[in-house]
């Protein structure tokens, strides 16, 4: 096998909901099959997934497969169906993005495919455990290493010291430009959102989750808005609404009232983040990648972010973005009101990040750089 030669993938893709994982999987999956390789996608039978990914430029493959918190599946008939699949196939590469995809086919590999490589890319920077059983799969059972940002890549610790830095690399993950753009911006749907003329809209885009940092977000927020009457503030994503009782009660504690939007999971965020003035993340942790922020960047919008996970990698604070320490409602409403009352700020924002970060975002990028990965895998003992 030599570079520029035509691979099979099989890439796996078993996160039960959409997710920044999940979106990032299949746009490497559509991007390697735009270069000419034979790829197929490997997802659950059931779930998310199963339901609403359409085969574009690869063909998928459903098989049974224990979703997270699941007890449905059996999980001999999951070992059995990959390995049919993947004797079937016979792929020169397997990518895997999650623990349970890597043992399934770390177990199933010397049986099915012998000759086929496996590559683990890590998208999450919570530490690996440093355990007997994960340095044996990755000593004995992965050819390849990649994670999605530095601190996803530190997570892992030891494991895969062994492997050459040719086969163990940072590839930062991508941003779908073709509906991230800044020419999305639609002014009906910023009417909608009481923001019809020369309002600041904000928005929080992100599920609800602890983790994420609205019960920061609000409270600052609302305070900038106070002194700002023109600011108008959005909040959408999974299990966003005001039948939450949660979130009802930070709403009302915000005094924003019909000032302030929840909306649910949208079928195309696209127009809702290029509708944006300012866009915030304020979690308080994780982020490994980080796919809200690189949409953001991708459609012109000035960014707000907390010093979490990859946020500290990809901004540079003053240049582009506002960085704020997690968990800190003061310094998010400061950093709020530094963007909100300076248009110049927000513009030169915006100008440096849309320059210097989509590039960097390129689904072609990433697939260059994963692709290299698979030649060195191939060519390795």
């Amino acid at each position: 096998m030599t570079i520029g030669d035509r691979l099979s993938i099989a890439v796996f893709n078993t996160a039960h909901r959409w997710i920044g994982e999940a979106a990032g999987t299949d746009l490497l999956a559509r991007e390697l099959a735009d270069r000419g390789h034979r790829v197929r996608m490997v997802v659950p039978n059931r779930g998310w997934l199963s339901k609403n990914l359409r085969e574009t430029t690869y063909p998928i493959m459903r098989v049974p497969w224990r979703l997270a918190g699941g007890r449905g599946a059996n999980r001999p008939r999951q070992y059995r169906a990959v390995a049919r699949f993947l004797r079937k196939f016979r792929p020169d590469i397997i990518h895997v993005g999650r623990g349970k995809e890597h043992w399934c086919v770390a177990l199933v590999r010397p049986f099915a495919t012998p000759s086929s490589r496996i590559v683990r890319t890590r998208h999450v920077v919570l530490p690996m455990k440093q355990s007997v059983a994960n340095r044996w799969l990755f000593r004995r059972c992965t050819d390849g290493v990649t994670a999605v940002s530095q601190a996803a890549f530190s997570g892992l610790g030891d494991l895969g010291d062994w492997l050459p830095d040719s086969r163990r690399r940072v590839v930062l993950g991508a941003v779908d430009t073709t509906r991230f753009r800044p020419d999305r911006r639609d002014p009906e749907l910023r009417a909608s959102l009481g923001a019809p003329g020369d309002e600041i809209l904000i928005g929080c885009l992100g599920r609800w989750q602890r983790i994420k940092g609205h019960d920061i977000f609000l409270p600052a927020v609302a305070r900038v808005a106070a002194r700002h009457p023109n600011v108008r503030v959005v909040v959408a994503g999974r299990k966003i609404t005001l039948d939450h009782p949660r979130q009802r009660e930070l709403h009302q504690q915000s005094g924003l009232g019909d000032r302030a939007h929840f909306l649910g999971m949208l079928d195309d965020a696209a127009p809702l983040v290029a509708s944006l003035d300012i866009g915030v993340i304020a979690s308080r942790g994780s982020e490994g990648f980080s796919r809200i922020a690189a949409e953001y960047a991708a459609s012109r919008v000035a960014i707000v972010a907390t010093r979490v996970g990859a946020l500290p990698e990809i901004f540079d604070d003053g240049e582009t973005g506002l960085l704020v320490p997690p968990e800190n409602v003061d310094a998010m409403e400061e950093a709020l009101e530094r963007a909100v009352a300076d248009v110049e700020l927000r513009r030169r924002l915006t100008d440096q990040a849309h320059e210097r970060l989509v590039p960097m975002f390129s689904p072609a990028r990433m697939a260059e750089e994963i692709e290299a990965l698979y030649y060195e895998t191939l060519a390795a003992r």
